[in-house]
């Protein structure tokens, strides 16, 4: 078996036993979202899945620490749901993964500094609704691939990374309802594809003459919250 599709249903309690033992060496798909699932037999800190890809388990009742999953990942969804702790470092040793969302959970510590290395892979990374602190990582590398970014909604402090002006494919970026402390980032007008700027309910300061400033600054951008 190399897919298995079982989101909205009603599957309740640990996800069961025979899920976890078919198919460790073929499983590539496996869909579990919209269903009120609470955990994993035996708790296991790595999903065991060698050849897994795809991975949803949104808006379920997971709980405890993040899986980590195989380095074969592409897709790792598991937002709305009650994870907890730190996101682990292995995330950040998985060469082939495109979409990160731990959205809509308790998690909370600092980003792993090697997060922003993934931005050659990822494609969207969303973290908002958690409890997330610090500075924002800060290495986003030239041509990075990535084109949504949401980390709105948590509680990231001091300045905007300044290595985002590397994501010249970025068309989204949410930060708000955090504690950056900055400059107001024109420079983000540099990156031609931007489409979707919120950045309010943070601590941006600064001075410009009138909006028409942020519009010829950001002449893409469809939907701007400053």
């Amino acid at each position: 078996m190399s897919i298995l599709l079982l989101s909205d249903n009603n599957i309740e309690g640990l996800v069961p036993e025979w899920i976890l033992n078919n198919s460790q060496e073929t499983l590539q798909i496996l869909d579990l979202s919209n269903n009120s699932i609470s955990g994993f037999h035996q708790h296991p800190h790595f999903l065991p899945w060698v050849r897994l890809n795809v991975f949803c388990i949104e808006y379920n009742q997971l709980q405890g620490r993040l899986p980590i999953p195989p380095l074969s990942m592409v897709v790792y969804s598991a937002s709305n749901n009650n994870l907890m702790g730190e996101i682990p470092p292995l995330i950040c040793k998985m060469k082939s993964l495109q979409v990160l969302d731990l959205s809509s959970n308790n998690m909370t510590g600092t980003l792993p500094l090697c997060l922003g290395n993934l931005s050659n892979l990822l494609l969207v990374l969303d973290l908002k609704r958690n409890n997330f602190q610090g500075p924002m990582m800060n290495t986003f590398t030239h041509g990075s691939s990535i084109k949504r970014i949401d980390l709105s909604e948590n509680q990231f402090t001091g300045q905007l990374s300044k290595s985002l002006v590397n994501c010249i494919n970025l068309e989204v970026l949410i930060l708000r309802g955090n504690s950056f402390h900055d400059v107001f980032p024109f420079w983000l007008g540099t990156l031609s594809k931007l489409e979707v700027l919120i950045l309010g309910s943070n601590k941006f300061y600064g001075s410009f003459q009138d909006l028409t400033a942020v519009g010829l600054q950001f002449p893409k951008s469809q939907m701007r919250e400053i």
